[in-house]
């Protein structure tokens, strides 16, 4: 099964003024394979690793994606930058922080003002029952 989606408004329901941001899930074998094709805003990159968890990378331009059980509050938050750095985070409930700086496979490539992000995120890091998907974006680390 292939879900599709597109963040299309600012937190407060305004409609975007730029691209939007284009997100693609797709079941695999070990996981599930996240696609990532967005607007760059040529943030100043993070000092991390490519391809490793970086704590505090919400601080950065970022996607996110949260896969939340309702019935247990249990999700699983997970941040992708344009620089290959990435989050992820499972909770127990709102705020607070079951495991953090999981390992996954994460590339990214920024191509002019747009970049691509390609992540598997293991099966066993969404919680069981998951019901809700949400993204986010963030651009800039100004106001």
């Amino acid at each position: 099964m292939v879900y599709q989606c597109e963040i299309t408004k600012q937190w407060n329901g305004e409609p975007i003024d730029h691209d939007p941001v284009k997100m693609k899930l797709e079941g695999l074998e070990n996981g599930v394979k996240l696609t990532i094709d967005a607007p760059y805003f040529n943030d100043p990159a993070p000092k991390g690793e490519t391809g490793k968890p970086l704590w505090l990378l919400w601080e950065y331009e970022v996607v996110e994606a949260f896969f939340l059980n309702s019935k247990t509050g249990e999700y699983y938050e997970v941040e992708f930058g344009p620089h290959g750095q990435h989050l992820g985070l499972l909770f127990k409930k709102c705020r607070e922080v079951w495991k953090k700086n999981l390992e996954m496979e994460y590339s990214s490539k920024i191509t002019g003002n747009t970049w691509t992000g390609c992540a598997v995120m293991p099966w066993d890091y969404l919680p069981a029952g998951v019901d809700k998907f949400n993204a986010f974006a963030m651009h800039g680390v100004d106001a």
